[in-house]
């Protein structure tokens, strides 16, 4: 899929610099988004840092030695401006070390690293994210080290793309991680200090844990605003083709109910088992809305659950909740859309 990054690099460019301390790169990140008007009339930039769960800060040599120097073996996964690989060390176990662009602008792509830095050092540590434990910014590598999760990607799991997911996920695994998606939407949105849009919402960003537990991650594209802010400038749109609101992508502001539209879509994902986009470039959306125009919405539940779900469950989540009804009657092109609080409350009581 191709992915919208911010194109902000001149904007940008200076901005932001690497620190080795966690306080002061929370503090720069956030002073930007005052200077942009993103933080009006805050005495105090600064994040509330949890000192006991600072991440720790690792030697290039130790980040080669867990992944075999940047070993093609190692890598999991590839997204715009970064690669992920697996990795251990002898006193951690398995970890995820994601290795930013060296071949783009340098000043962007130190900007997405301070961006994801800050807002996992200053703001979100909760269960159901992701956690960071390390970082690095020696010889001009950008490294960030998160916990492994061994069941890997929702993405993974709903469209069998690895030998270790090909078994289908039950319905009832299925409703769990919409639920735990749709918690920590709203813990970004209403409970933090700040509100976090995430801005590339997907399965793809969505891990699972030993048990099947979701965590949401890659915090590269955040923008963070004060949950007062009236007015929100534009950007260019930055997220995932088949994920993205249209508002949005004709707009370019991003807000709690574009990310909401995003959540919407990974609900459909997980409930017909397609993609966002197919091989023929038909959008999930359309095709759920030309079922529904046929009255035959319940046809696109995915088959390889063999009719073994809860049908009352996923009437409630697909076809009876309100949401689906005013997102259907031309909210393609409308922007009304419950806030992240009342979808949590919309999946869990229909």
């Amino acid at each position: 899929m191709v992915s919208f990054i911010h194109q902000e690099v001149e904007e940008r460019a200076n901005e932001i610099s690497i620190s080795v301390d966690v306080t002061a790169v929370s503090f720069c990140f956030f002073a930007v988004r005052k200077k942009r008007g993103l933080a009006k009339g805050i005495k105090s930039a600064i994040p509330r840092v949890q000192t006991n769960n600072v991440p720790t800060r690792w030697s290039l040599a130790e980040i080669k030695s867990a992944i075999m120097g940047f070993h093609n073996s190692r890598i999991i996964g590839k997204g715009g401006s970064t690669v992920v690989y697996k990795g251990y060390v002898p006193s951690t176990g398995t970890v995820v070390v994601k290795r930013f662009d060296q071949f783009n602008e340098k000043p962007f792509t130190r900007n997405l690293f301070n961006t994801e830095f800050a807002i996992m050092t200053g703001w979100l540590n909760h269960c159901n994210l992701i956690q960071l434990q390390g970082w690095c910014y020696e010889e001009s590598e950008l490294v960030l080290v998160y916990e492994y999760l061994s069941n890997g990607s929702l993405y993974q799991h709903i469209h069998k793309t690895s030998v270790s997911s090909t078994t289908t996920l039950s319905w009832s695994l299925r409703l769990k991680v919409v639920l735990r998606v749709a918690s920590v939407l709203s813990i970004l949105h209403e409970e933090c200090e700040r509100q976090i849009i995430h801005r590339d919402l997907k399965t793809y960003n969505i891990m699972l844990d030993d048990e099947f537990n979701a965590k949401l991650g890659d915090f590269r594209l955040v923008e963070v605003y004060e949950h007062c802010c009236a007015s929100k400038d534009a950007t260019i749109p930055a997220g995932t083709i088949g994920y993205l609101a249209p508002e949005y992508v004709y707009t370019g502001v991003p807000t709690v109910k574009t990310d909401v539209y995003s959540f919407r879509v990974v609900v459909l994902e997980v409930a017909t088992g397609k993609r966002p986009v197919d091989e023929n470039g038909t959008m999930l959306v359309d095709w759920i809305w030309d079922l529904w125009v046929k009255k035959k919405l319940i046809e696109g539940v995915d088959s390889g659950m063999l009719c073994r779900y809860n049908v009352l469950e996923m009437e409630r989540l697909f076809v009876r909740t309100p949401w689906m009804h005013g997102w259907m009657l031309h909210s393609i092109k409308s922007f009304q859309r419950y806030a992240s609080g009342s979808l949590v409350r919309l999946v869990l009581e229909g």
